[in-house]
């Protein structure tokens, strides 16, 4: 794929990750408690659960909007809307772009029917857990006066209320663009992107974060997104992806046999190490593969210390700073723990 094919990608998937940022977001502030209070007893918000996905989410959207504006510099936005000149307002949304900006309002109306549904059930708990308390008149009731329930609505209003005007300013009759005669090559090409990134995330989240210790699942799956988008060799890539598939066959293999349950915290421990021996098994032979080129090996290198210095960074920081329990502590987790206490 040529840079301007990769700029064009970037776009695209710069705005579905800039608006799924922003969603989840408005869930996280919306639903997730700022502080755990039960029984009288209030914990201090720096332990509250929120901030996990809240930082990471922050973290993702400021790469999401880096990657957006660096796509629009290399004039990757010309897939999506066309300027005819005369103003920011005067553009005309290629077909791509009416469908991507429908799919943005649709997705948008049914996040705030589900923002209002939930929030109303969730002011109707805190009224009903209130009446339990010694004083209720003193209970912090959720109500949509509060920000947490304004604020994330607001959010998912705005984007509706966007798309909606980029339809109606941008709908000025069937785009041209997108007839050249490497489109059909093209959206291939974005379908493949597309495919490789839902498989990602749909590992990471419904088979490696459940059962391997976070440290790895977060390693595994970093390594694979990056050298899947950054090392241009396919050979590097297959090889990413090959291990991404090949692992998650394993776990799921292996809990369906009800190894987990049968072999406790031996077993557990011995998934990680497996998991995390592949892993560095791969990461050496794709840096073997890489080696005679020069700017391979670089773009390997850079893949190599995103995997190894994000997790490395956030795990210890969420854990031990903010006292925020990860979804699996497994091997490497628990080497941290003990290594904290000894340093103690």
């Amino acid at each position: 794929m040529d840079q301007q094919r990769l700029r064009r990608a970037d776009f695209k998937t710069g705005i579905v990750l800039v608006a799924l940022c922003l969603w989840l977001l408005s869930v996280t502030f919306a639903f997730m408690p700022f502080r755990e209070t039960y029984g009288g007893v209030e914990n201090a918000w720096y332990v509250s659960p929120w901030i996990f996905p809240a930082v990471v989410l922050v973290l993702l959207l400021a790469v999401s909007v880096v990657l957006v504006l660096n796509a629009i510099r290399c004039r990757g936005h010309l897939d999506i809307v066309r300027f005819a000149g005369g103003g920011i307002f005067a553009f005309r949304l290629t077909a791509a772009g009416r469908a991507l900006t429908s799919a943005l309002a649709l997705a948008s109306a049914a996040g705030m029917v589900y923002l209002v549904v939930n929030i109303e059930e969730k002011i109707r708990l805190s009224r009903e857990e209130a009446k339990w308390l010694a004083d209720p008149s003193a209970a912090e009731v959720f109500e949509w006066s509060s920000p947490l329930a304004l604020v994330p609505l607001a959010v998912v209003a705005l984007i509706f209320v966007l798309a909606c005007a980029a339809l109606a300013v941008g709908w000025r009759g069937a785009s041209r663009a997108g007839s050249t005669p490497d489109a059909p090559a093209y959206r291939r090409e974005t379908s493949v992107r597309v495919g490789v990134i839902t498989l990602l995330f749909a590992v990471l989240v419904y088979v490696l974060v459940p059962r391997v210790d976070f440290f790895v699942s977060a390693m595994l799956f970093l390594y694979a997104f990056t050298v899947s988008f950054h090392v241009a060799q396919a050979p590097v890539q297959r090889m990413a992806m090959g291990l991404v598939i090949a692992t998650a066959l394993v776990v799921v293999l292996a809990g369906s046999m009800g190894a987990n349950e049968s072999g406790g915290i031996a077993f557990g421990h011995g998934l990680d190490v497996g998991v995390l021996l592949i892993t560095v098994a791969a990461m050496l032979v794709n840096g073997r593969l890489c080696a005679p080129d020069p700017g391979l090996r670089r773009a390997h290198r850079q893949c190599l210390l995103v995997a190894w210095l994000t997790p490395m960074l956030l795990v210890p920081a969420f854990r031990f700073g903010l006292l925020v329990p990860m979804p699996h502590e497994g091997i490497v987790i628990e080497a941290m723990h003990q290594l904290r206490y000894l340093a103690r």
